[in-house]
């Protein structure tokens, strides 16, 4: 890993380079997504999708296969805060359309598809490409321990700035190629590359889980992420095993003192798709 007190931070120029290293073994593929939505329903108005190749047994990028980067119209005025928030003005929807069927083409070619939000990206994304329902989604966000490596903040551009180099602009196709980037980066404290990390923890079925609790200890399972159902009277989340045995371990060594109770084991491929799915 670079290290930023050290050496000037380098810019990223977004271009991805078409080999990373020679494949040793069995390859699949990931999709890199990155997408701006608008208004209340989350249309898609901008969408890249960057799909690479991924050596099988350590996980590490091999090749870029195709990008793709295109824009929707969406035949509304946008707001001027939504043209200060994206950097997206009304002149570079107009007119133009996604080529759904190239998007569809290359997402579906993906073992994986890869967000640095998935909980945010997913549901705007299948519903616009609906093929994409039994597909694994990872989330870069959430399911790499960026705090247990010493980042105090998960946003892209500061751990592109952590990791010794930085980048500008907001566009998708930008956004995409960065977060490629990163997880191609060692992460030095496991002497892999943080895609492993995050395909492992992708791979992962999803356990839904119910907690019950004290007044007095509740605060503990909101700070876990855990939701309240009205209908049954529980405190709710869905996540995968490791991130089960690290809530448990968190919420043992606070002094937790209600129940937590194993519901139901869902496929992969259902995370991401509602409210309790999106943590990992």
């Amino acid at each position: 890993m670079s290290d930023p007190q050290h050496q000037a931070p380098v810019q990223f120029s977004g271009i991805l380079p078409k080999v990373f290293r020679e494949v040793q073994g069995p390859a699949a593929r990931a999709a890199v997504v990155a997408l701006e939505t608008l208004g209340p329903h989350a249309r898609v108005v901008e969408l890249a999708v960057v799909l690479l190749e991924v050596e099988k047994s350590e996980r590490r990028f091999t090749k870029t296969l195709e990008t793709h980067h295109g824009f929707q119209d969406p035949h509304e005025p946008l707001s001027p805060d939504f043209t200060a928030a994206t950097g997206i003005a009304a002149e570079m929807l107009a007119g133009k359309s996604l080529d759904l069927a190239a998007l569809r083409a290359a997402l579906l070619q993906a073992d994986w598809i890869i967000a640095y939000n998935a909980g945010r990206v997913r549901p705007p994304l299948q519903a616009l490409i609906p093929e994409l329902d039994a597909k694994v989604f990872a989330c870069a966000r959430n399911q790499i321990e960026w705090p247990a490596k010493g980042f105090a903040c998960r946003d892209l551009r500061h751990l592109a700035f952590d990791h010794g180099w930085f980048f500008t602009g907001s566009r998708a196709d930008i956004q995409a190629a960065a977060l490629a980037k990163l997880l191609d980066e060692p992460d030095r404290h496991a002497g892999r590359a943080y895609l492993e990390e995050l395909l492992s923890r992708a791979d992962e079925p999803l356990i839904n889980v119910e907690a019950d609790a004290d007044p007095r200890d509740r605060h503990m399972l909101r700070e876990e992420h855990f939701v309240w159902s009205r209908n049954k009277g529980v405190w709710e989340r869905s996540m995968g095993p490791s991130t089960l045995r690290r809530v448990l371990a968190n919420l043992k060594s606070r002094g937790f003192d209600g129940r937590i109770m194993e519901r139901e084991q869902l496929p992969a491929s259902e995370r991401f798709k509602g409210s309790r799915h999106g943590k990992g």
